[in-house]
């Protein structure tokens, strides 16, 4: 399918045109609503924002969900495939963007990241 230049959000199957650039985050929020449920913050179908533009390379970002904070053993069992399923392509490069006053030995994604990368 040929995309017309702009903004984009597919999701399990799905795509939707963003028309206006200030409705980003509450159309992310809506799909995200109705895919993994008002009361859940994630789900394993991927959002994917894309920009189109004619003469511009694709590249596709993926920012992964935030491991909750004291999850219980079956969130942090499907948080960790979430992510795993998506670091171990040999395909991606890795940005794992934290805060300055982060511990890197206590955040779960840096964790994967090592994991993963060697």
């Amino acid at each position: 399918m040929l995309l017309q230049c702009g903004l984009y959000l597919q999701y399990g199957g799905n795509q939707m045109r963003i028309l206006l650039e200030e409705s980003i985050e509450d159309d992310i929020q809506a799909v995200t609503n109705q895919i993994a449920g008002k009361d859940k913050s994630y789900s394993d179908t991927p959002l994917t924002l894309m920009f189109h533009k004619h003469g511009v390379p694709e590249l596709t970002i993926i920012d992964l969900p935030e491991c909750p904070l004291v999850p219980t053993d079956k969130e942090l069992e499907h948080f960790s495939n979430i992510t795993i399923s998506y670091i171990q392509s040999s395909n991606n490069i890795l940005l794992n963007v934290l805060s300055a006053g982060s511990d890197l030995l206590t955040i779960q994604s840096a964790r994967k990241c090592r994991q993963v990368d060697g």
